[in-house]
Protein backbone atom coordinates (compact mmCIF):
# COMPACT_ATOMS: atom_id res chain seq x y z
CA UNK A 1 0.00 0.00 0.00
CA UNK A 2 1.61 3.44 -1.04
CA UNK A 3 1.41 6.11 1.87
CA UNK A 4 -0.93 8.55 0.92
CA UNK A 5 0.66 11.36 3.12
CA UNK A 6 3.78 13.96 2.88
CA UNK A 7 6.79 11.18 3.84
CA UNK A 8 5.67 9.84 0.27
CA UNK A 9 5.82 12.99 -1.81
CA UNK A 10 9.34 13.28 -1.80
CA UNK A 11 10.04 9.95 -3.56
CA UNK A 12 6.99 10.19 -5.86
CA UNK A 13 8.73 13.38 -7.05
CA UNK A 14 12.03 11.57 -7.59
CA UNK A 15 10.04 8.91 -9.58
CA UNK A 16 8.34 11.34 -11.63
CA UNK A 17 12.00 12.39 -12.44
CA UNK A 18 12.88 8.90 -13.44
CA UNK A 19 10.12 9.19 -16.30
CA UNK A 20 10.70 12.08 -17.06
CA UNK A 21 14.66 11.15 -17.41
CA UNK A 22 13.23 8.48 -19.55
CA UNK A 23 11.30 10.26 -21.98
CA UNK A 24 14.42 12.88 -22.52
CA UNK A 25 16.42 9.68 -23.33
CA UNK A 26 14.20 8.20 -25.81
CA UNK A 27 13.23 11.77 -27.36
CA UNK A 28 16.65 12.96 -27.25
CA UNK A 29 19.33 10.91 -26.42
CA UNK A 30 19.76 13.04 -23.59
CA UNK A 31 19.13 13.16 -19.78
CA UNK A 32 19.75 16.66 -18.80
CA UNK A 33 21.60 17.53 -15.51
CA UNK A 34 19.03 19.17 -13.82
CA UNK A 35 16.91 16.12 -13.72
CA UNK A 36 19.38 14.17 -12.07
CA UNK A 37 20.52 17.09 -9.47
CA UNK A 38 16.75 17.88 -8.19
CA UNK A 39 16.70 13.79 -8.00
CA UNK A 40 19.53 14.22 -5.25
CA UNK A 41 18.24 17.53 -3.59
CA UNK A 42 15.00 15.27 -3.44
CA UNK A 43 17.16 13.03 -1.15
CA UNK A 44 18.39 15.58 0.63
CA UNK A 45 15.07 16.92 1.58
CA UNK A 46 13.91 13.56 2.11
CA UNK A 47 17.09 12.68 5.00
CA UNK A 48 16.53 16.12 6.40
CA UNK A 49 13.32 15.74 6.83
CA UNK A 50 13.94 13.29 9.02
CA UNK A 51 11.75 10.14 7.36
CA UNK A 52 12.90 6.84 7.59
CA UNK A 53 16.14 5.69 9.17
CA UNK A 54 18.77 6.81 6.70
CA UNK A 55 22.83 6.58 7.60
CA UNK A 56 23.56 9.38 4.76
CA UNK A 57 27.46 8.45 4.59
CA UNK A 58 26.42 4.69 3.62
CA UNK A 59 24.16 6.30 0.77
CA UNK A 60 26.74 8.99 0.00
CA UNK A 61 29.40 5.68 -0.14
CA UNK A 62 27.04 4.01 -2.50
CA UNK A 63 26.55 7.02 -4.72
CA UNK A 64 29.99 7.87 -4.53
CA UNK A 65 31.53 4.68 -5.77
CA UNK A 66 28.79 4.14 -8.64
CA UNK A 67 29.60 7.57 -9.97
CA UNK A 68 33.06 6.55 -9.73
CA UNK A 69 32.99 3.10 -11.44
CA UNK A 70 30.87 4.33 -14.01
CA UNK A 71 32.95 7.62 -14.64
CA UNK A 72 35.70 5.25 -15.82
CA UNK A 73 33.41 3.62 -18.28
CA UNK A 74 32.12 7.51 -19.48
CA UNK A 75 35.96 8.07 -19.83
CA UNK A 76 36.16 5.41 -22.52
CA UNK A 77 33.12 5.95 -24.32
CA UNK A 78 31.06 3.09 -23.44
CA UNK A 79 28.14 5.15 -21.16
CA UNK A 80 26.90 8.26 -21.55
CA UNK A 81 26.85 10.81 -18.95
CA UNK A 82 23.79 11.80 -18.16
CA UNK A 83 23.30 7.83 -17.31
CA UNK A 84 26.41 7.91 -14.95
CA UNK A 85 24.78 10.98 -13.09
CA UNK A 86 21.26 9.57 -13.13
CA UNK A 87 22.30 6.13 -11.94
CA UNK A 88 24.60 8.23 -9.00
CA UNK A 89 21.67 10.16 -8.21
CA UNK A 90 19.03 6.79 -7.90
CA UNK A 91 22.12 4.87 -6.20
CA UNK A 92 22.37 7.82 -3.39
CA UNK A 93 17.97 6.37 -2.74
CA UNK A 94 18.68 3.23 -3.54
CA UNK A 95 22.25 3.12 -0.63
CA UNK A 96 22.95 -0.29 0.95
CA UNK A 97 19.43 -1.81 1.42
CA UNK A 98 18.70 -1.50 -2.37
CA UNK A 99 22.15 -0.98 -4.29
CA UNK A 100 22.62 -4.14 -5.32
CA UNK A 101 19.55 -4.13 -6.42
CA UNK A 102 19.11 -1.52 -8.15
CA UNK A 103 22.19 -2.40 -9.94
CA UNK A 104 20.66 -5.77 -10.87
CA UNK A 105 17.66 -4.56 -12.27
CA UNK A 106 19.15 -1.82 -14.12
CA UNK A 107 21.54 -4.14 -15.80
CA UNK A 108 18.80 -7.17 -16.34
CA UNK A 109 16.28 -4.48 -18.00
CA UNK A 110 19.22 -2.70 -19.85
CA UNK A 111 20.31 -6.32 -21.40
CA UNK A 112 16.82 -6.88 -22.81
CA UNK A 113 16.26 -3.33 -24.43
CA UNK A 114 20.08 -3.88 -25.83
CA UNK A 115 19.54 -7.72 -26.68
CA UNK A 116 15.91 -6.28 -28.99
CA UNK A 117 17.79 -3.37 -30.38
CA UNK A 118 20.20 -5.86 -31.70
CA UNK A 119 18.31 -7.97 -33.54
CA UNK A 120 17.90 -7.16 -37.21
CA UNK A 121 13.86 -7.58 -37.60
CA UNK A 122 13.73 -4.67 -34.53
CA UNK A 123 15.80 -2.44 -36.89
CA UNK A 124 13.33 -1.97 -39.46
CA UNK A 125 10.28 -1.82 -37.04
CA UNK A 126 12.39 0.85 -35.62
CA UNK A 127 12.74 2.62 -38.45
CA UNK A 128 9.21 2.14 -39.77
CA UNK A 129 8.17 3.51 -36.55
CA UNK A 130 10.30 7.10 -36.71
CA UNK A 131 9.15 7.33 -40.71
CA UNK A 132 5.63 7.27 -39.32
CA UNK A 133 5.83 9.24 -36.11
CA UNK A 134 9.05 11.64 -37.14
CA UNK A 135 10.63 11.40 -33.89
CA UNK A 136 14.17 11.43 -33.81
CA UNK A 137 14.55 9.05 -30.72
CA UNK A 138 14.68 5.80 -32.34
CA UNK A 139 17.15 3.56 -31.87
CA UNK A 140 18.25 3.21 -35.41
CA UNK A 141 19.04 6.57 -37.52
CA UNK A 142 20.89 5.94 -40.87
CA UNK A 143 24.15 6.35 -41.03
CA UNK A 144 24.40 6.87 -37.06
CA UNK A 145 25.45 3.91 -34.62
CA UNK A 146 23.21 1.80 -32.27
CA UNK A 147 22.24 3.62 -28.80
CA UNK A 148 20.60 2.46 -26.27
CA UNK A 149 18.17 4.29 -24.21
CA UNK A 150 19.37 3.82 -20.87
CA UNK A 151 17.73 5.96 -19.13
CA UNK A 152 15.07 3.71 -19.33
CA UNK A 153 16.44 0.22 -17.33
CA UNK A 154 17.91 3.51 -15.00
CA UNK A 155 14.31 4.69 -14.31
CA UNK A 156 12.51 0.84 -14.40
CA UNK A 157 15.08 -0.08 -11.64
CA UNK A 158 14.95 3.03 -9.53
CA UNK A 159 11.00 3.67 -9.97
CA UNK A 160 10.98 -0.51 -8.46
CA UNK A 161 13.86 0.29 -5.56
CA UNK A 162 11.96 3.61 -4.34
CA UNK A 163 8.86 2.12 -4.72
CA UNK A 164 9.67 -0.79 -1.89
CA UNK A 165 12.42 1.45 0.05
CA UNK A 166 10.59 4.41 0.62
CA UNK A 167 6.72 4.19 -0.14
CA UNK A 168 5.72 0.43 0.04
CA UNK A 169 4.60 -0.87 3.55
CA UNK A 170 4.72 -4.06 4.58
CA UNK A 171 1.00 -4.90 7.00
CA UNK A 172 1.60 -8.56 7.59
Amino acid sequence: MVLMNAMAIVPVAAISLLWVATATDLSDRRIPNWISLWIVILFLVYWGLGYGEISLLHHLGWASVTFIGLFIFFAFGKIGGGDVKLMSAVMLWAGPEQGVRFLYITAIIGGLIALILIVPISQQVWLWIRAKTGLSCMPYRRGCPVSVPYGVAISVAGTVCLYDGFLHMDHS
